[in-house]
């Protein structure tokens, strides 16, 4: 009668473990998509700023090549 229910206090212990580790998963999993989500235009906002800082930057490079052009052609005159 002992072993019988050891057995049942066995399984409903492993069982128990197992709902609880499946839905501490799902809850977290949960929360982690929720998150993504709240967060994605702050994302997008850091892309745009990057973007535009790239931008301006190649414009500026762009600016710098003809300033040195200039020069380069003045010189050799």
């Amino acid at each position: 009668m002992a072993r019988i229910i050891s057995r049942n206090v066995g399984s409903i212990s492993a069982g128990t473990i197992i709902g609880i580790a499946a839905g501490w998963a799902s809850k977290s999993y949960v929360k982690r998509r929720n998150q993504r989500d709240e967060n994605r235009s702050l994302v997008e906002t850091i892309k745009r700023f990057e973007r535009r800082l790239y931008e301006a930057g190649h414009i500026r490079a762009k600016k710098i090549d003809q300033l040195k052009t200039d020069i380069n052609k003045k010189i050799s005159l």
